[in-house]
């Protein structure tokens, strides 16, 4: 019996250090991979390109998420004609929650998330821009949900102007 223990002690035991083994070379390889990654040379010829309507289809995706603030379109359609008449004309889709709430309605808001997408695609925008009011934690969910698509534009409201602006794309 005291041969079939230690059989399996050392069984564990070669296991754990081949465990550890392994755990390291990822490690390398991951820190060597971070190493290579290229640096963003060209974010402000990226953000200076993408700050006009660069395509014949544009849309607006208006996310509202806060309670009791209601829907952001007015202060989206005042930031649309500041901008100038071809803006004016870009169609709004909403999605006003009134507030977000993990255990309450976190699964609404994805699954109307993925509608709105899959209304944008029906109606063949070419790019999205993205105006959102909600916790930081929801803009997570929605750049995941976004990414890898079309080319989404974002814009944040300053709260000393109470204006939005364009900050810059989704980038990939």
């Amino acid at each position: 019996m005291a041969n079939v223990s230690d059989a399996v002690g050392l069984l564990g035991s070669l296991f754990a250090f081949l465990a550890w083994l392994s755990l390291r070379r990822q490690r390398k390889a991951l820190l060597e991979a971070a190493r290579k990654t290229p640096s963003f040379d060209n974010f402000d010829t990226m953000v200076n390109y993408h700050s006009k309507i660069k395509t014949t289809n544009p849309y607006v995706l208006a996310i509202s998420l806060l309670e009791r603030s209601g829907s952001i379109r007015p202060d989206v359609e005042n930031f649309l004609r500041t901008m100038g008449p071809e803006w004016e004309k870009i169609p709004i889709l909403e999605i006003d929650m009134n507030g977000i709430d993990p255990h309450k309605n976190l699964k609404e808001f994805i699954e109307e998330l993925r509608r709105k997408r899959r209304e944008l695609d029906a109606l063949t925008a070419t790019e999205v821009h993205l105006f959102v009011a909600g916790p930081v934690i929801s803009s997570t969910i929605i750049g995941a949900e976004l990414d890898n698509w079309k080319p989404v534009k974002l814009y944040h409201k300053n709260h000393v102007t109470k204006q939005y602006e364009y900050w810059c794309p989704l980038t990939k």
